[in-house]
């Protein structure tokens, strides 16, 4: 089963992935949203390791993060689910919450909790790194990916579209009707084939 992540836009919809944490949730979030905190009751308290958000200030992170990629670097192309996530906040109400739940993640060891305690800031300095040329970004990006994935990675250059699309955007759970824009072949064919 592996270690789960998981990001949740309240009651609307849900990505999550298993043994990675896809970065382009972290466009979503401030470091300052970092929370670390008991549920449960008595006895049966357990710890949950999450960044949480509202769903306006999350659509204003994500709509300051594509307006800085989209043109500006070649990372762009493999970063574009971002957008999804972005039309996923639309259709929520502005009262939505959303949570990333890196629980799992956090339970690891010690060197990944301070991982997971940094990963927005170190998602926004990947992102203020970028210069615009391929040989610098797409390694800059490659760096990134892997320091929040439990697997082995060349590259997301070199990887399958349906790993790379696991490994940036997750598995969608939520209308059945929008299951198709979370397919390998709409990934293949509007996210990558057209940008690379």
């Amino acid at each position: 089963m592996g270690n789960r992540t998981a990001i949740t836009f309240s009651d609307c919809c849900e990505f999550e992935a298993n043994n990675c944490l896809p970065v382009t949730w972290l466009a979503l979030f401030s470091s300052q949203e970092f929370v670390v905190e008991q549920q449960g009751e008595d006895d049966g308290k357990y710890e949950v390791v999450l960044y949480r958000t509202s769903r306006d200030a999350a659509l204003k992170r994500v709509e300051q993060v594509i307006a800085s990629l989209k043109g500006q670097t070649p990372a762009w192309a493999f970063l574009r689910p971002i957008e999804i996530l972005k039309d996923e906040l639309n259709l929520c109400s502005s009262t939505e919450i959303i949570e990333l739940d890196l629980t799992q993640f956090w339970a690891i060891d010690k060197s990944f909790q301070k991982k997971i305690s940094d990963a927005v800031n170190a998602f926004h300095e990947m992102v203020k790194g970028f210069i615009g040329d391929s040989k610098h970004d797409i390694p800059l990006l490659d760096k990134l990916v892997k320091e929040y994935n439990l697997g082995i990675i060349s590259s997301i250059a070199n990887i399958t579209t349906e790993e790379r699309m696991f490994i940036l955007i997750g598995t969608y759970w939520g209308n059945p009707e929008r299951e198709y824009l979370y397919s390998t072949d709409y990934f293949n064919e509007t996210y990558w084939r057209a940008a690379l």
